[in-house]
């Protein structure tokens, strides 16, 4: 009996072993897809009765920051919002989820340090804004300020025009904020 035990804890250790490499390789992985620099996605869409001569938009998305650290600070937002504008983009909109609150986070920043480096966008038609459901969570209010401090519209189940769109913000849906 004595001699069946002791291959049986081994099989047990080489796969406590292995889940735990494993566990530490997804870890990795996605702390280093949260620390690399943002992927830029092109696409073009085409609009009914777009206006006769009117010049194509280009129109940037930015979306989940999550903005804690150790891995988006807002210096480092400040960054990719600097990196962002060399792509000229005519408009900018933002659907939310700027802050987090996540547990492993080693600094919860305020909603002003947040909101800050969204300021630098530089779009022709402005930047557009929506609260997503860890903005709710966190300090909507606060949130909102600090994006209206900068100059951002932030839509709560409206549209605005922004050149020849029409641009609808629909608030957070999980948060039961939408309407």
């Amino acid at each position: 009996m004595s001699g069946r035990s002791i291959p049986t804890k081994r099989r047990w250790l080489r796969w406590t072993a292995i889940l735990l490499l494993l566990t530490l390789a997804l870890l990795g992985k996605g702390y280093w897809n949260a620390t690399r620099d943002p992927i830029v996605h092109r696409a073009t869409v085409e609009v009914d009765n777009w206006p006769a001569g009117e010049p194509p938009l280009k129109v940037l998305l930015l979306s989940d920051t999550h903005a804690a650290g150790p891995d988006m600070p807002p210096e480092r937002l400040a960054r990719i919002v600097a990196d962002l504008n060399r792509l000229k983009p005519d408009l900018v909109l933002i659907p939310g989820d700027l802050v987090s609150e996540k547990r492993l986070a080693t600094h919860i920043y305020t909603p002003g340090e947040v909101t800050a480096p969204l300021h630098g966008f530089k779009a022709r038609l402005g930047t557009v804004a929506a609260l997503g459901n860890h903005d709710h969570w966190f300090d909507p209010k606060a949130i909102e300020a600090g994006l209206r401090k900068g100059g951002i519209a932030v839509l709560k189940n409206e549209a605005i025009a922004r050149g020849p769109l029409v641009i609808g913000g629909v608030d957070d849906d999980f948060s039961n904020h939408d309407d």
